[in-house]
C-alpha cells in the first residue's frame, strides 16, 4: 500500500510541474487552419491534446468541406484554444501561484 502511495505522490508531482503559462507565438499574416492548430498546440502546451485535436477536427472540416474562410476559421480556433486554457487555469488555480 505504501508504495501505491509513493507512485500516487509522485505522479501528482509530475502532474502540478507541467507549465501552465501560455507561449506567446505570433499568428503569421499568412497561415493554414493546420498549421495553426499546430501554432496553437504549441502556445498552450498543457492542454489535452486529445480534446482539442478531436474539436478541432470539426474547425478544419467547416473549412475544407463546407469552404469557411481560413481567417474565420483560425479565429475561431484561437477564441477556443484560449476558452479551453482559461478554464484550464481556472480549474487548476490551487496549483497555480499568483493567480
Amino acid at each position: 500500500m505504501e508504495y501505491a502511495e509513493f507512485l500516487a505522490t509522485k505522479h501528482r508531482k509530475r502532474v502540478e510541474q507541467v507549465a501552465i503559462e501560455r507561449r506567446d507565438i505570433v499568428r503569421p499574416e499568412e497561415e493554414t487552419v493546420v498549421a495553426s492548430i499546430k501554432r496553437l498546440r504549441q502556445t498552450y502546451p498543457m492542454l489535452d491534446a486529445e480534446k482539442l485535436l478531436h474539436k478541432a477536427s470539426s474547425f478544419v472540416m467547416q473549412h475544407m468541406v463546407h469552404g469557411r474562410s481560413a481567417k474565420d476559421t483560425i479565429d475561431d480556433l484561437e477564441v477556443y484554444f484560449r476558452t479551453e486554457y482559461e478554464v484550464f487555469i481556472r480549474n487548476n488555480s490551487s496549483n497555480v501561484s499568483g493567480t
